[in-house]
C-alpha cells in the first residue's frame, strides 16, 4: 500500500505541478503585463502633458507674433498714411512752387533765380525725407508703396530738371555778363580815345 500512496503522491505531485507552475507563470506574466501596461500609460500621460505645455507655449508664442504683426501693420499703415499725406501736400506745394515761379520768371529774373534755388532746397529736403520713408519701410520689412517710389522717382526728376535749369540759366546769365563787360569795356575805351 504505500507503493501505491507513493505512486499516488508523485502522480499527484505531477499533476500539481503542471497545473500549478502555468498557473503560476500566467499569474507573473499578467502582473508584469498589468505593471508594463501601467508604465506605458504614465509614460504616455507624461508625453501628452509635454506635448500640452509645448502647445500652450506655441499658442502664447503665435499670440504675441499675431499682436507684434497687428501693431506693426497698424504703424505701417500709419506711417503710409502719413507718407501719403506728405505726398499730397508736397504735390500740391510743388504746383504752387512752380507757379510762383513761373510768376517771379516773368516779373523779375533775377528773383526767378533765388526762388529756383530755395524751390531746389526745398525739393532736396522732401526728397530725403522720402528716401528716409522708404528706407523706414524697408527696414520694418515692409514693401515701400508705389505713392512713395512713384514720388521719390518724381522728386529725383524735379531736382535733375531744376538743377540743369538753374546750370543752364548761370551759363547765360554768365555770357551776357561778359558781352555787357566787353561792352562796357569798349566804351570806355571808345571814351578815353575821344578827345575831351
Amino acid at each position: 500500500m504505500n507503493e501505491v500512496l507513493v505512486a499516488a503522491l508523485i502522480a499527484l505531485s505531477a499533476i500539481c505541478a503542471s497545473t500549478i507552475a502555468p498557473w503560476i507563470m500566467g499569474r507573473q506574466q499578467n502582473r508584469n503585463a498589468e505593471e508594463m501596461e501601467k508604465r506605458a500609460v504614465a509614460r504616455e500621460k507624461r508625453a501628452d502633458a509635454r506635448q500640452d505645455k509645448v502647445a500652450q507655449q506655441a499658442a502664447r508664442a503665435a499670440k504675441l507674433l499675431k499682436d507684434d504683426s497687428e501693431e506693426l501693420a497698424a504703424r505701417t499703415d500709419e506711417v503710409a498714411r502719413v507718407a501719403e499725406e506728405a505726398n499730397r501736400i508736397t504735390t500740391a506745394k510743388l504746383g504752387e512752387i512752380k507757379q510762383v515761379a513761373d510768376l517771379t520768371h516773368t516779373l523779375v529774373n533775377s528773383n526767378m533765380d533765388e526762388e529756383k534755388k530755395k524751390t531746389l532746397d526745398g525739393l532736396i529736403r522732401e526728397h530725403a525725407f522720402q528716401v528716409e520713408l522708404i528706407d523706414l519701410r524697408t527696414t520694418l520689412g515692409q514693401k515701400p508703396t508705389d505713392v512713395a517710389i512713384s514720388a521719390r522717382a518724381s522728386t529725383e526728376q524735379a531736382i535733375e530738371d531744376l538743377t540743369h535749369e538753374l546750370e543752364q540759366r548761370a551759363l547765360k546769365l554768365s555770357s551776357v555778363q561778359e558781352a555787357t563787360d566787353a561792352v562796357d569795356a569798349s566804351a570806355k575805351v571808345d571814351n578815353q580815345e575821344l578827345p575831351s
